[in-house]
């Protein structure tokens, strides 16, 4: 059986419902840049400050939303998964003393005590060697730099038209 953690719930039951949140944010911006693309389709033949302002939040969304929420929640997903909290302490260190172990946001927000923990991994692990699996670099990496290219090339077509 799990350890219970803070809020009652174990760790694979947090790891599952995160793992949903994230799929569920990548159908919310998948949805939302599909319907901004269809006004900016729209709006390429009609009005070129209203799409380059479409473009602007499209973009927006993309590179400041998309990517720091994705990996945000991605991150805390291997959190649990990976049973880090009761692996390592704040520093990164394997073993933690029971007053002293690996907080949530310490994991996503410390690029240093995330690599070293991911170097740790990876040595145990081989799959964790690159830290984007197969998956997520296609649907967190490929998918909204297709998009900002399709983004760039509507204001392209848009700008030689003029």
């Amino acid at each position: 059986m799990s350890e219970k953690w803070n809020d009652g719930l174990d760790r694979n039951t947090k790891w599952s419902t995160y793992e949903a949140n994230v799929q569920s944010y990548r159908s919310n911006m998948i949805a939302s840049q599909s319907f901004l693309l269809a006004v900016g389709a729209i709006l390429l033949e009609k009005d070129p400050i209203l799409l380059a302002i479409c473009v602007a939040v499209a973009m927006i969304q993309l590179w400041y939303i998309w990517f720091r929420v994705i990996r945000a929640r991605t991150l805390i997903v291997d959190y649990y998964k990976f049973d880090l909290k009761n692996r390592y302490n704040q520093n990164g260190d394997p073993h933690p003393q029971a007053e002293d172990y690996l907080e949530e946001d310490t994991f996503v927000r410390n690029k240093t005590v995330r690599n070293k923990i991911l170097d740790n991994l990876g040595k145990k692990k081989k799959k964790l060697k690159h830290k984007f699996r197969m998956t997520r670099f296609k649907l967190d990496i490929l998918l909204p730099v297709t998009f900002s290219i399709i983004w760039l090339g509507m204001l392209i077509v848009q700008l030689l038209a003029l």
